[in-house]
């Protein structure tokens, strides 16, 4: 798998979302790799010294700048959630290439800390065409029969959806571009 700088998401994301603020993009980007939240390709080095990183790095870090812009997580949540979104991320980007993607979503509990009184975000709920990741339970509004159960430290107040395939979709595919362009 190839290895991409930083500017290069930037411009993966521009292209396939017609953005026009690079400089954004690139200090968003910037900003999750100082944080230690996107992982690095090696020791090497691409042009002009920038570090390098998978491709799937850039899908990490375009849906935490979905969460972040929507107001979706609290920063200091943001390393824990990394992680959770990383386990099942590589499935699902994997899924994409399939002749008829799956429609994912990513569902985001907001939850009341009864000791702050904060509102946080809780784990990521991954779903694959309207059905919870790991579950062939289908009503959402139901418990799972099976007993699956959700120890929540509050309230839930909101459910927060990410529509995952149409984010990561375009990104996929311009990847792809950039692959037949380079071989």
């Amino acid at each position: 798998m190839a290895s991409f700088t930083l500017r290069e998401f930037s411009d993966v994301i521009s292209r396939a979302e017609a953005r026009r603020n690079l400089k954004k993009l690139d200090n968003q980007f910037k900003g999750l790799a100082a944080r230690g939240l996107l992982t690095q390709a090696s020791a090497y080095f691409g042009p002009r010294g920038a570090l390098l990183f998978p491709e799937i790095e850039c899908y990490r870090a375009r849906l935490l700048i979905a969460l972040i812009e929507a107001g979706g997580i609290a920063s200091d949540d943001l390393a824990q959630f990394n992680v959770a979104v990383g386990r099942s991320l590589p499935m699902v980007v994997a899924s994409l290439g399939e002749a008829s993607p799956p429609f994912w979503l990513m569902a985001v509990d907001r939850i009341r800390d009864p000791e702050t009184d904060e509102v946080r975000a809780s784990y990521p709920h991954w779903i694959r065409d309207d059905r919870p990741l790991g579950s062939l339970h289908t009503d959402l509004l139901q418990p799972d029969p099976e007993g699956f159960t959700l120890d929540t430290i509050g309230p839930i107040e909101m459910v927060q959806t990410v529509p995952v395939t149409r984010l990561l979709l375009p990104l996929w595919r311009q990847f792809r571009k950039h692959e037949t362009a380079h071989a």
